[in-house]
């Protein structure tokens, strides 16, 4: 918020910013609008999609259900998969989860255990939730689907750690 408030008061000609909270950087980039600098998204949303002049991102959903469907069909449609997710809130984060609940309500004998979130991206936060996430599954996880690439690095050095192939 504070970096868009003094973008607009160096009236920069266009503000491009990733939220990771679709609310709170709303009256900031109201701000910007009504100062006549264009704002765009990258990554992730506004709640208010009037505010902004256009969104550079993916289909999150999409991936989610793409991921969710390379699963499920390694594990032949049965097994137990578990979900490491980011941070909550974060369109990245809950539009993959509503593509991969999607495609996992289609597959009644894939168990989805949820790990939670990790309130992160990183491959630390990934090592730690993934341990804690085997600690408390001891010998039933077949997958883990992650949110991010660095999540998962984290999560291959838990597995690794356990003796755990990542295959």
């Amino acid at each position: 918020v504070n970096q868009i408030e003094t973008a607009v008061t160096q009236q920069v000609d266009a503000i491009v910013i990733s939220p990771i909270d679709e609310q709170a950087p709303l009256p900031a980039a109201r701000t910007a609008k009504d100062a006549g600098i264009p704002v765009f998204t990258a990554g992730n949303r506004l709640a208010d999609d009037e505010l902004v002049v256009s969104e550079i991102g993916a289909d999150y959903s999409e991936m989610g259900r793409l991921n969710a469907e390379y699963v499920a069909e390694q594990l032949g449609g049965s097994g137990v998969v578990a979900t490491i997710h980011g941070i909550r809130g974060v369109t990245f984060t809950e539009d993959q989860i509503d593509g991969l609940t999607e495609v996992f309500k289609a597959h009644p004998d894939i168990e989805v255990v949820d790990g939670g979130y990790a309130d992160g991206y990183s491959a630390d936060v990934g090592l730690s939730q993934t341990e804690n996430l085997l600690a408390a599954n001891p010998g039933r996880i077949d997958a883990i689907m992650f949110d991010s690439d660095d999540l998962a690095v984290g999560g291959i050095k838990a597995l690794r750690a356990q003796g755990v192939s990542p295959d």
